[in-house]
């Protein structure tokens, strides 16, 4: 019943040199400590919008699931579904991620003129 993502790496230093990557060898480490915060890293944003990518995947299932109850916006809701089933997930990630807003948005706006408001 858990939702959500861990990664072990968010901070992990085995010396008292957490901002050397070299001192007594390489630990991985996503981001790095501050006094106020952290310092984030590449892979501290990519690690970020990945969650994005999988909260606006997630918004566009259920809005799929919702307009294919309504029989006017089921072809809408089948080209959609066979844009993502064709999606490239190991290429331009911008784009994929644009395409989704935009089918989230027109599902949103169509859901809307049938009379039917998106579910949350």
């Amino acid at each position: 019943g858990y939702h959500g993502a861990v990664s072990y790496e968010y901070q992990h230093a085995m010396t008292w040199h957490p901002w050397n990557d070299f001192a007594n060898g390489r630990f991985p480490k996503m981001t790095y400590p501050t006094t106020a915060g952290v310092v984030g890293t590449i892979a501290w944003e990519g690690f970020r919008e990945t969650i994005d990518d999988v909260r606006y995947l997630t918004r566009l299932l259920g809005l799929l699931e919702q307009a294919t109850g309504e029989v006017a916006l089921r072809p809408q809701a089948a080209a959609i579904r066979s844009w993502l089933d064709q999606l490239d997930v190991t290429t331009d990630f911008d784009a994929n991620r644009s395409g989704m807003i935009e089918k989230i948005l027109a599902l949103q706006q169509a859901l809307l003129g049938a009379g039917r408001k998106p579910v949350e």
